[in-house]
Parts: structure tokens; sequence; C-alpha cells
């Protein structure tokens, strides 16, 4: 079992009727806690869990679908192919009476939504490696330290810069996911 947990970022960009949270998301025994990204199959060994790799590609083909449905003024055809999409993700939504352009527009958008998802998912991985590395420097910093090969006041200040040095890292993260989420809901 992997040790990565989700971010409450990552959780919240979902809506709270979203059935991917129940799918992709399973909750962490103690002491970890927290959410796990996992691909789900049914019968699969005794979990049913495939892997911690989390799986949100397959909206893009629907999306992709029903874009080209509609983009050959095949209204109906698309808005099946959307609200299949939606029944299996998000409960209680099928409020759609978009046709023509509007229709494009909507799949559109719904792309880009789902893009910034991914982006906000990218962006966990890389904070979550970035926290690895941190935790891998201060157990080295700590070995060190054991062996008399530095003082406690090296240790300290070691670990001090390790943690600035990793906060300045999620930062920048965290403002090139801001950055990317913008860009992607541009219309």
């Amino acid at each position: 079992v992997s040790g990565y947990t989700s971010s409450q970022d990552l959780l919240d960009c979902f809506d709270e009727n979203d059935r991917r949270l129940d799918l992709f998301f399973k909750a962490r025994q103690a002491p970890a806690g927290g959410q796990r990204c996992v691909k789900w199959r049914e019968g699969y060994a005794t979990t049913g869990e495939v892997s911690d790799c989390m799986a949100l590609r397959l909206p893009e083909v629907y999306l992709n679908k029903a874009e080209a449905l509609a983009l050959l003024g095949r209204d109906a055809e698309a808005l099946a192919v959307i609200r299949e999409l939606r029944e299996n993700r998000i409960e209680g939504e099928d409020d759609l009476n978009y046709s023509g352009r509007d229709l494009v527009y909507f799949i559109r958008e719904e792309r880009r939504r789902e893009l910034t998802k991914q982006v906000r998912k990218y962006a966990e991985d890389a904070k979550v490696a970035l926290r690895n590395v941190r935790r891998d420097a201060m157990d080295y910093v700590k070995a060190l330290k054991k062996k008399s090969e530095i003082t406690e006041d090296d240790q300290k200040k070691a670990e001090k810069d390790l943690q600035e040095l990793t906060d300045k890292y999620i930062k920048k993260v965290d403002t090139a996911c801001a950055a990317k989420e913008k860009e992607l809901m541009a219309i």
C-alpha cells in the first residue's frame, strides 16, 4: 500500500455529489489517515484495488466523442454521451438544455474543468515528491548527527534550511498550478 495521501485541495476540487470521490479515493487506515487515490475494479483480488494511480482520463474520451457529435450537428447524441458521463460521476445532474454552438462551448468548458483536476493531481504529485526528498535529506542529516559527523546546531540549521527550501518549491508548484488552472479556464 502506498504512503501517498491526497491533499484536501485535490479532494475539494470535486463536487460533493461527484461519484468519483467514492470510486477513486479510499480512506486510509491510521496512522497516516487521509484519503488515498486508487483505481478500482470489482472482483480484483480481495480488495478490488488495482493501483494508486488515479484514472481520470476516461472523461476525455466521452468529451471528445460528444464534441465530435455536436460539431456534426448530432446534438441529441452528444447530449446522451454527456449525460452518460455525468450520471456515472455526478448524482442528480441532468439539466442539460444546450444545442448548437452553446453545446460545443459547454463541452469544451467541461473539458477544461476536467483538465484543471488533472493539473491539481500533477501538482499534488510534485509536492509529494518534494516532501519525499525533504524526508530523505532529513534522514541523512539525522544519520550524520548520530555518527557525530555534525553537531546538533548543524543538524538544526540543516533541517531548517531543508524545510525552507521545501516550502519555497511547494509555493512555486502552487503558483504554477494556479496559473495553469487560470489559463485552462480562460475562454
